[in-house]
């Protein structure tokens, strides 16, 4: 009888072995899991970042900056106007845009498309977007 005990016991721990193996294995693949993932997601925002870097209003291009975004966005512009503290815009539609020239650029160049796509679905017409304010104002 206690030899089928001691096997019953030696059956158990090898059984008990295998389980914490398996265990083991398993909380390794999970962290290599979550790490890997971890790493992508790093490698993401960092890709990120660098393709949506804010533009610096006040370098001596704007002109060519607006331009640039303008046209990557489908935004046409027919006038650009540059003064102390801001930069008028003047769109083929008709649409004067005022922009903050302490603000990024792009921020605002990508709140006026915004604006505009919105107002296309609304069925609306904005004669003015002042976007030198945090929440812009538009003049319809």
């Amino acid at each position: 009888m206690t030899s089928d005990i001691n096997r019953q016991l030696g059956i158990y721990s090898t059984q008990k072995k295998k389980q914490s193996k398996q265990t083991i294995k398993k909380l390794i693949i999970v962290t290599f899991v979550v790490l890997a993932g971890l790493v992508g997601q790093q490698a993401f925002l960092k890709i990120k970042n660098q393709s949506n870097q804010t533009i610096n209003p006040q370098s001596e291009n704007s002109k060519e900056i607006i331009t640039q975004i303008a046209k990557e966005k489908r935004l046409s512009i027919e006038i650009i106007e540059e003064k102390p503290d801001m930069i008028r815009l003047l769109l083929e539609t008709g649409v004067e845009v005022f922009l903050d020239k302490k603000k990024a650029l792009d921020a605002q160049l990508n709140a006026l498309q915004l604006i505009i796509n919105q107002d296309k679905i609304n069925g609306r017409k904005p004669k003015k977007i002042d976007l030198r304010f945090n929440n812009p104002i538009v003049t319809y």
